[in-house]
């Protein structure tokens, strides 16, 4: 099985958020259709990608993954020493140029 980061759902994820933060955070899933007819570049790719996932999912060896990193942190860990709230900001580089977005 591979090793690789907490698996959590989307669900788990806004719970984190919510129980870290104090702001309200909710998840509202929506269809692969609903998805790919957002205007956002590649997102072909990035439906492709999610039904591989709902296909296949992607198991995830977690406790492996702390025996060789013990000091790893859960999303809540790191929510709570990041501080981060949930508001948004540029995190990727764009691919061509290499600056940011």
């Amino acid at each position: 099985m591979p090793i690789g980061s907490e698996s959590l759902t989307f669900g788990e994820i806004a719970a984190a958020l919510e129980r870290v933060t104090g702001v309200g955070a909710e998840y509202s899933p929506m269809t692969l259709e609903e998805y790919a007819a957002l205007d956002i570049p590649n997102v072909h790719d990035q439906v492709n990608m999610l039904q591989f996932f709902i296909e296949y999912g992607l198991p995830r060896d977690y406790e492996s993954l702390l025996k060789i990193h013990p000091d790893l942190m859960s999303f809540e860990k790191w929510l709570r020493k990041t501080g981060w709230r949930g508001e948004p900001s540029e995190v990727q580089k764009d691919a061509m140029t290499g600056s940011k977005k």
